[in-house]
């Protein structure tokens, strides 16, 4: 069977290569490497051995597979074979080639090292070449006591930076960012920013790695949130939890989705749902400067940094906010200010799917929305709920039932 040792070449300079790695180096017929480790390969390989740049990975695989089967063949990959490597790549590509890993050093070691840091309860992230959607990033430093990402181009230590600076709540003010620059090389460079006061201009090297520690990570509440753990407003209106776990069952949520709550109150949908689904992306949208202020409270005091507050009228800020968002569409109308028919018709045009969930306390938006969407083609899976609540209140020694205002709650996706 043709072997292949995969190397981890540790976080780059030459003397974190172990003896092991160097050994093989020498007794090697081709090594295939990155343009930053080719000089790795030309030190310790011996004169007859090949050296294959890997640019295009289907290229230098399929120059791979056309060596001769007594070839000893290595690939040296960054940092360490086990942390976001190429190894499992290697594996999908050669699997009938016989496959030996001798790891590395990772630059996660290097750089908790450099900075005196214990990493064992640490988070990892990736940000190099993989997606990382702020809201993930934010909610996972929240709640950890350390967190370390593998930057890249879209994920830089600048990027890390900002997004803590400008986070809701106290947050900045309870993170301090190491950010490790050109780790194990000579010019390697530490940097320790308390993100709350850090005001310099620096940019960081795109490929760094950043280890973030809060010294107060947030325990988010265990289940679903009650009606007393909401800021309230003496005048916004309020989703009920009874009628708000109905609904949040409706709009079929999951950590992907894009999540759209028009009139949102006191934001007791959007919150719960950001909370449940941390990864997920929430925007809240409500015009009421009373209610806006209840929201903005919420949104701090649960941490929720996956929600993005819209302020102005429900079809406006959806005309604005629609065309960035591609993904499925998870929305909740609790208030139309008197758009629903024109927000619906909005809703249609778009090409990708929608789930749709409309609650009503009145006859008249329960009628206007069936109406619509009942015998709409561009609707399917249309069902209404209603859900009529009564609560146990003291009457003499006796407890007597008081019932609410029945709530529907209609739920249909677009065809």
């Amino acid at each position: 069977m043709r072997r292949i040792i995969v190397i981890g070449a540790g976080p780059g300079a030459e003397e974190f290569l172990t003896l092991e790695a160097v050994n093989a180096l020498k007794n090697a017929d081709v090594v295939v490497a990155a343009a930053r480790h080719v000089n790795l390969a030309e030190k310790f390989k011996n004169d007859k051995a090949n050296i294959i740049e890997l640019k295009n990975f289907k290229e230098a695989f399929n120059e791979i597979k056309n060596l001769a089967e007594n070839k000893l063949i290595i690939i040296l990959v960054s940092g360490d074979t086990g942390i976001y490597s190429l190894l499992p790549l290697i594996k999908k590509n050669f699997a009938d080639y016989n496959i030996n890993v001798m790891p590395g050093i990772s630059s996660l070691q290097s750089l908790c090292a450099a900075a005196g840091e214990m990493w064992h309860d640490a988070v990892i992230l990736s940000g190099h070449g993989r997606p990382l959607s702020p809201q993930k990033f934010l909610n996972t430093v929240e709640r950890n006591k350390s967190v370390l990402l593998f930057c890249g181009d879209d994920h830089s230590p600048n990027w890390a930076v900002d997004l803590i600076k400008n986070s809701a709540g106290d947050l900045a003010a309870r993170t301090e960012i190491i950010i490790g620059e050109r780790l194990s090389y000579q010019d390697e460079c530490i940097t320790r920013i308390k993100p709350d006061i850090y005001n310099e201009d620096k940019i960081f090297d795109i490929l760094s790695l950043v280890l973030i520690k809060n010294n107060s990570p947030w325990d988010a509440p265990a289940g679903r949130l009650k009606d007393i753990d909401f800021e309230r407003g003496d005048k916004v209106p309020m989703t009920r939890e009874e009628v708000r776990t109905i609904i949040l069952d409706k709009l079929n949520l999951n950590n992907n989705s894009v999540f759209i709550d028009v009139g949102a109150g006191t934001g007791s949908i959007s919150c719960a749902a950001a909370l449940e689904f941390p990864e997920s992306e929430v925007h809240a949208i409500e015009f009421d400067e009373s209610a806006l202020q209840v929201i903005n409270k919420n949104l701090i005091k649960f941490r929720a940094h996956n929600i993005k507050v819209h302020a102005g009228k429900a079809l406006s800020v959806l005309n604005k906010i629609l065309p960035g968002l591609n993904n499925n569409l998870n929305i909740f109308i609790g208030g139309s200010g008197g758009e629903l028919g024109e927000i619906i018709k909005l809703l249609e045009s778009l090409e990708q799917p929608v789930r749709l969930v409309i609650s009503s306390v009145t006859l008249d938006t329960l009628s206007d929305a069936v109406n619509i969407l009942l015998n709409n083609n561009k609707w399917k899976n249309f069902e209404a709920v209603q859900a009529a609540i009564s609560f146990s209140r003291p009457l003499g020694k006796s407890l007597l039932m008081s019932a609410r205002n029945p709530v529907f709650i209609l739920s249909v996706d677009k065809a």
